[in-house]
């Protein structure tokens, strides 16, 4: 039983226990309070009666809890009820749990500490500097009295939900409206994919594991290091993302530097602790990145590991997990050794390409110039870069020009047709096709 089967990560480990790997082991089920999901049930959990109710109804061997009031700042603001929700609620589950002879799994965090003289173990003394962290204390101690339990300390949860409001979409919204956005240099911690969160969760229910763990993604980093990580990963404009500090009243109510150890868990699992570019990698295939020109594509490269290497499919022909051509002709490959030149400026009649930045880094600006095309003279602003692979789509009609970022920037094209020297499919933009936003 899942409690908080509609947030953030309660709705990863529903899901991954819903499908059909799993639908042999286990009867999977799952409760919300105000977001509302088919399939789940309404269950308050401040409410004991109504938790005494619904537990005896399904009488769950594993409970994994996941509600709460997450947000640190919420929490000082509304004190009364972050306790009544992450302690009095949490204290109604586990004694539910007791009664029925079920194993609790309880979702805590690394406000638990006070970010001084980390890394932390699991055996390390407590100290939270927020009044989130002190639920969390507390929350704890309630669950550490049950029977059989385990304790989850995690941190930075990050998905790539449209309705999310995850550090990542915090960014992404913010690049795509372009707006600034101001991360602080000062704020370490373990960025966490909830999807990668919730695989290990799962993973320790199904070994028994008992006691404290912490559960976060391999990868320490500050937030503007972070912030500008996700920018690339998602083709926005990491220019955009000023360095900041924390301001003192901040920086006495969390936890400046909480590096967590993973020892504990690495030494029980068999999953894999993702650093952060491979949790970029995963959320990029999640995610779709929409351009608002019409028939404009732009798709991540996914990346197949092992020991050797990585591979990734450029181009392909009818397949869902990678940029789809129907007729390919001509492929080219431009070595730029020089940051800010200009290439391309024009656009063809028939021919239509894909790009690829392979080293390095690239500005393109694209203009729709199809007359017929609901989004006629709509101008677009993309960045590609060598460090996250993606595939820009500019068919035929399209204004497209780019600049380089970086020395030594590599561009690959993949044409639909030849060159045809004697009939080049080349119209030059003439001046002012791609305004302002062109700024070279």
């Amino acid at each position: 039983m899942i409690i908080g089967a509609s947030g953030k990560v309660g709705k990863e480990i529903f899901k991954i226990l819903k499908n059909k790997d799993n639908k042999s082991t286990y009867d999977v089920f799952g409760t919300y309070y105000t977001n509302q999901i088919e399939g789940l049930e309404q269950l308050d959990i401040t409410n004991l009666s109504a938790v005494e109710k619904v537990l005896e109804k399904i009488n769950p061997s594993v409970l994994i809890h996941t509600a709460a009031i997450t947000y640190p700042l919420r929490c000082e603001e509304n004190r009364e009820l972050a306790w009544k929700i992450n302690v009095e609620g949490t204290k109604n589950l586990a004694q539910c749990c007791m009664k029925n002879n079920c194993k609790m799994v309880f979702i805590s965090s690394d406000n638990v500490f006070d970010g001084k003289n980390g890394p932390f173990d699991e055996t390390q003394k407590t100290n939270p500097l927020n009044y989130y962290g002190e639920t969390k204390v507390e929350s704890e101690k309630i669950v550490s009295e049950t029977d059989d339990y385990l304790i989850i300390r995690t941190a930075w949860v990050n998905d790539v939900g449209p309705n999310s409001h995850s550090f990542i979409m915090q960014v992404i919204n913010s690049l795509q409206n372009n707006n600034i956005f101001n991360a602080p240099v000062d704020q370490f911690g373990h960025p966490t994919y909830s999807n990668n969160l919730a695989e290990i969760i799962i993973e320790l229910v199904k070994n028994n594991s008992e006691g404290v763990f912490h559960v976060t993604g391999s990868t320490y980093v500050d937030r503007f290091h972070f912030a500008k990580k996700i920018a690339k990963a998602f083709c926005l404009n990491p220019e955009m993302v000023h360095k900041t500090t924390t301001n003192l009243h901040q920086s006495h109510t969390r936890p400046m530097e909480a590096n967590m150890k993973l020892d504990k868990l690495k030494s029980v699992i068999s999953t894999k602790v993702l650093s952060l570019d491979e949790q970029l990698d995963s959320m990029r295939s999640n995610y779709r990145m929409m351009i608002p020109i019409n028939d404009v594509k732009l798709q991540s490269l996914g990346r197949f590991k092992d020991q050797r290497g990585s591979l990734s499919v450029l181009v392909s022909k009818n397949r869902n997990d990678a940029p789809n051509a129907s007729k390919i002709e001509e492929v080219y490959i431009s070595d730029i050794p020089n940051s800010g030149t200009i290439r391309a400026g024009h656009k063809h009649h028939r021919l239509d390409e894909f790009f690829v930045i392979l080293d390095g880094s690239a500005k393109f600006v694209l203009v729709d110039d199809r007359k017929e095309s609901i989004t006629y003279k709509k101008h677009v602003t993309v960045f590609l870069n060598g460090e996250f692979r993606s595939s820009l789509f500019v068919p035929s009609e399209i204004f497209h020009v780019f600049i380089t970022l970086e020395n030594n920037s590599k561009c690959l094209a993949i044409a639909s047709e030849a060159y045809d020297a004697q009939n080049p499919d080349i119209v030059p933009a003439t001046s002012g096709v791609f305004g302002n936003e062109f700024d070279i």
